[in-house]
């Protein structure tokens, strides 16, 4: 699936700017849908229909926080729009 990789890691925590960020192994955009590939002849599912371009860079940072921020996943870092975008983060356990 297709990343907006530097507005992405522009949003993401500073010190978690250079983690791997390519989460969506078996997903791919049909418009602003995005797909999940069918196992075994099963059909394709709509995992997120974005509203526009906008919405489905946040779905995609939503999806990439819950893989970075501690080495041992024991926390992930939290988020909610208001606070990425003025560069505030909080981290869960």
């Amino acid at each position: 699936m297709e990343l907006d990789e530097k507005w992405i890691r522009a949003h993401l925590p500073e010190d978690c700017r250079e983690e791997p960020i390519d989460w969506f192994s078996g997903l791919y955009l049909d418009g602003l849908k995005v797909m999940s590939e069918g196992e075994r002849g099963d059909p394709d599912t709509v995992r997120y229909e974005a509203k526009d371009e906008e919405d489905l860079k946040w779905w995609q940072l939503d999806i990439i926080c819950g893989f970075v921020g501690k080495a041992d996943r024991s926390g992930t870092w939290r988020w909610h729009r208001d606070h990425a975008e003025n560069g505030r983060w909080y981290q869960g356990l």
